[in-house]
């Protein structure tokens, strides 16, 4: 094997494990959500979660969201217009 192929095999392997956290699930969830307005049941099918989950990633994102804003409720699309 070159070193080249372990350093891809690692590097794919890596990047299974960090893309398979919650954490970028969550990332993925709410970029789909907020920023291409896309809705739960269509996020569901595409990263593979049931539509509940997904609204409950939403929920628990949104609840972090009002938090950094000082509790103030944030509107579905008031994300993409902040950045």
């Amino acid at each position: 094997m070159k070193p080249s192929d372990r350093d891809a095999d690692l590097d794919y392997e890596t990047l299974k494990r960090v893309l398979l956290t919650p954490a970028v699930r969550t990332l993925r969830v709410c970029n789909l959500y907020f920023r291409e307005g896309r809705s739960a049941a269509e996020i569901g099918a595409t990263v593979g979660m049931s539509e509940s989950a997904v609204r409950s990633v939403i929920k628990h994102a949104r609840r972090k969201l009002a938090a950094s804003r000082n509790g103030a409720k944030m509107p579905r699309f008031d994300v993409i217009h902040r950045q």
